[in-house]
């Protein structure tokens, strides 16, 4: 309870420090104030008062006491790091500053809160992450202080995506009752560019790496972790890698590590909020608004499908379309500014999807760019027992995370 402020007031009166004196039969004095008329009485000097204060500094010294031992609590909250070589910093032309070290800067955390195992080629599907958990087991002697075990990467796991499941479980039940106070937080964002990618990566897909995206959001929640609403997007940037088109370079590597940063520091997750500096990035697909209407060239359904940005719709008829992230091929791109462009981009949006039964649903979705054709990619999980959304729709409205979309930014 806040302390209330005593307003003390001195007492007045008409003739201060008068006495009439009278003697006392055994010879001592008594001085009988005379103060004539009483200006103002002031506050007592009573016990209730004094006793006020006295609770008043107990409580202040407990309030004190308290905030010492959040302080103290804050100092000691550790974070434990996971990842393959993303985590790491690897690419072909040398080691860069990772992820996990972006984050630790940005949390301000300090070295002897900071534990960081990785090593590339690992994940949930080669028992990769789970050898770094047990490892971390070992050597961490303080882990009721572990606060948050965040796990990020996912490449390695792209192929094998129909595994995901088990390794997490198994690391889950590991990793829990080891550290019993964190909260372990799952990071999707394994990417690569489809196309220009060679030698063990040459055929990595893009529809891989979408479900394993998948499985790791679906098995965070029914295993009792958290992942970051999102974060598959943050590479979604050609200039964010390195030559092999699969590691990120230090602008990628910084672009995760601010998005976990934010994460942990409450921020929702944001494509666009990175500063272009010499460690950081503007991402060209928001800016500028929209400025082009794309009519894509497609038949669904007996009905053509239109992509219009300037009103920001995408309208057609979908029948029994299972929400699993599967792409849908709206058409051929006939504009210009995308001609030409043979990369794979992908813009992530949230738009309102109305079923033919005019229901409505808020969703995450993506458009993919490729080879001049336009892909829409769908997901949504259905809450009660975490399979995958079946709806007939006619139309999406599109609403991007931040700014309008601007097309011609696309072949940058």
């Amino acid at each position: 309870m806040a302390y209330k402020k005593t307003l003390w007031k001195d007492r007045v009166v008409e003739k201060p420090n008068t006495y009439r004196s009278v003697e006392n039969p055994d010879g001592t004095i008594t001085l009988y104030p005379i103060t004539g008329q009483v200006i103002e009485k002031g506050t007592p000097v009573s016990a209730a008062n004094l006793n006020k204060i006295e609770n008043g500094i107990v409580e202040l010294n407990e309030q004190l006491d308290k905030m010492e031992n959040n302080i103290s609590i804050l100092k000691s909250e550790k974070y434990l790091f996971i990842g393959d070589s993303y985590g790491m910093g690897y690419t072909p032309e040398g080691i860069v500053k990772n992820w996990c070290q972006y984050t630790k800067e940005l949390m301000n955390i300090k070295d002897e809160n900071y534990y960081h195992y990785a090593v590339g080629g690992y994940g949930f599907t080669n028992d990769g992450f789970q050898t770094l958990l047990n490892k971390a087991i070992t050597e961490i002697q303080d882990k009721e202080n572990v606060k948050y075990v965040i796990v990020g990467g996912g490449y390695n796991d792209a192929k094998t995506y129909n595994m995901i499941a088990d390794g997490m479980q198994t690391f889950f039940n590991t990793c829990k009752p080891n550290f019993t106070n964190a909260k372990i937080i799952i990071a999707p964002f394994g990417w690569c560019i489809e196309g220009l990618t060679t030698d063990v990566h040459a055929d990595q897909k893009i529809s891989n790496l979408i479900n394993m995206v998948l499985e790791y959001q679906r098995n965070a929640v029914i295993q009792g972790g958290c992942y970051i609403d999102g974060i598959y997007s943050v590479l979604h940037n050609n200039s964010f890698f390195s030559s092999d088109f699969v590691h990120p370079n230090n602008n990628g590597e910084y672009a995760i590590g601010l998005a976990i940063a934010n994460y942990l520091k409450g921020n929702i997750f944001n494509t666009v909020e990175y500063m272009k500096t010499e460690n950081c990035f503007a991402n060209n697909v928001y800016e500028n608004g929209i400025n082009n209407t794309i009519q894509c060239v497609a038949t669904v359904d007996c009905k053509s499908t239109v992509l219009n940005l300037t009103s920001g719709k995408i309208t057609g008829t979908f029948n029994n379309v299972t929400l699993n992230g599967n792409s849908i091929l709206l058409g051929t791109i006939k504009s210009a500014a995308i001609n030409g462009c043979y990369n794979k981009i992908v813009i992530p949006l949230k738009g309102i999807l109305k079923t033919t039964e005019n229901k409505f649903y808020s969703i995450d979705f993506t458009l993919f760019v490729s080879n001049n054709k336009l892909y829409m990619n769908l997901t949504m999980i259905n809450d009660d027992n975490l399979d995958f959304k079946t709806l007939s729709f006619t139309e999406i409205n599109v609403m991007t995370y931040s700014s309008p979309i601007t097309i011609n930014s696309l072949i940058n």
